[in-house]
């Protein structure tokens, strides 16, 4: 494969997703939730199932469940083929959207009989992230951007995090750990220009990925109907 070819279809990629990201109305706020991996690699494996396409299956529900119950959304969640997942092609994809709100996905199989759902933040210093940047700067370091939304996107993984504890008093979700919250310096959320974090949920079996679709939607859908995060950009 030559090297022009491969210039030729970079270039062809990248003015696809920037006229793409021209022709959504802006008027209305935007979720973006990105299943883990891409295209190229389809990471842990999960009974006879890839990560990949169980989260992209969750993704693809949540997504139609949130269209139809918050429509003043909307919802973006990457093609499953031609996605490639590369930080700064990716990065640039999503700031370049303006999104209201990041969602990266993971799954895995436990290694006890525990299913659980783990929320993320980026965090590189918990004391020196929470003060704000300041708004005079004309240039700001790609791993320092989420201190922009630092404060936001706390308090919006925290209400997700209680939401999940609400859902906990069902049947639903009774069985499910909730572990505390995490920020740490993570790979997947470093860039964004935005409140961002990740999910990961733990399955006994591949089979169980539908259950966890609905609780996500559940809980994500609640977060969009506070209107927390619709005046951020």
């Amino acid at each position: 494969m030559s090297l022009k070819y491969l210039v030729n279809v970079t270039i062809f990629v990248i003015l696809s997703l920037v006229n793409y990201a021209q022709s959504l109305d802006t008027s209305f706020p935007i979720l973006f939730i990105e299943p883990t991996t891409d295209s190229c690699s389809g990471a842990r494996t999960i009974d006879d199932k890839f990560e990949r396409t169980i989260t992209w299956q969750i993704a693809k529900s949540i997504a139609a469940s949130l269209e139809e119950t918050v429509p003043q959304w909307q919802v973006i969640v990457p093609k499953k083929i031609g996605y490639q997942n590369k930080l700064h092609s990716r990065v640039s994809y999503v700031n370049q959207l303006g999104v209201n709100f990041f969602i990266h996905l993971h799954c895995c199989k436990t290694a006890t009989s525990q299913e659980y759902v783990s929320l993320y933040h980026y965090c590189r210093n918990p004391f020196a992230d929470a003060i704000p940047l300041r708004t005079t700067l004309s240039f700001v370091p790609f791993q320092d951007i989420h201190r922009r939304f630092f404060n936001l996107t706390t308090r919006s993984v925290n209400f997700l995090h209680h939401q999940l504890h609400t859902l906990k008093k069902t049947n639903l979700s009774a069985q499910i750990l909730i572990p505390t919250p995490v920020g740490l310096p993570l790979k997947n959320l470093c860039g964004i220009n935005a409140p961002a974090c990740m999910i990961e949920v733990g399955l006994n079996n591949s089979e169980e990925w539908e259950k966890y679709a609905t609780i996500l939607s559940l809980i994500i859908k609640a977060l969009l109907e506070s209107n927390m995060l619709v005046t951020i950009q």
